[in-house]
């Protein structure tokens, strides 16, 4: 699995919170902090 990939529908945090980027408002297409180094 890649974490951190603009691809996927949902990402996956480790912590357990799930960003939708559908759901994202136009500006947060990128992840918070949250999601670990290694975007692409």
């Amino acid at each position: 699995m890649s974490l951190g990939t603009c691809e996927n529908k949902i990402i996956t945090i480790p912590t357990g919170i799930r960003y939708e980027s559908p759901a994202l408002q136009p500006g947060e297409r990128q992840v918070p902090n949250l999601a670990p180094p290694g975007r692409g």
